[in-house]
């Protein structure tokens, strides 16, 4: 198993190691899926308040939903008015949305299972191996 240890980072960085991590988590390999599993594990429950936060309303989709069929048809008028009907609901999304970014900028030291090179299977790509380069310990690279 690779090196534990608690790594400083932005919210915004566990997000993106965490869709990294999806992207490489079917890779064969027992110690690399351990690693993966363990570390996707963490960040999920790291990330759950953003999760929470940035999940839009049921009217707010709903809004949305109808704004989506407009544009289908090009109703641009309609798109206004339903913009102006639902002012307070789209400023209150904005707003949310704001929050959002905030927590992303925050810093927090998440325990993080770090890979050594050994770990890594060859099959994995440059494209593949940048978001998670994180989570890689520096000593064995």
């Amino acid at each position: 198993m690779g090196k534990f240890e608690n790594v400083t980072m932005k919210l915004s960085e566990a997000v993106d190691i965490y869709k990294g991590l999806q992207e490489v988590k079917d890779i064969k390999g027992s110690r690399f899926s351990i690693v993966v599993a363990k570390n996707m594990k963490t960040l999920i429950e790291e990330l759950k308040d953003i999760d929470k936060l940035a999940t839009p309303s049921d009217e707010f989709m709903q809004v949305s939903a109808q704004v989506h069929k407009l544009a289908e048809s090009e109703d641009i008028e309609g798109i206004q008015k339903l913009e102006e009907d639902h002012k307070d609901l789209i400023e209150s999304r904005k707003k949310q949305l704001e929050e959002v970014e905030k927590l992303l900028e925050k810093e927090v030291s998440i325990p993080i299972y770090k890979l050594r090179e050994d770990q890594l299977p060859n099959e994995l790509n440059s494209e593949q191996l940048l978001p998670i380069l994180g989570i890689i310990d520096n000593d064995t690279v």
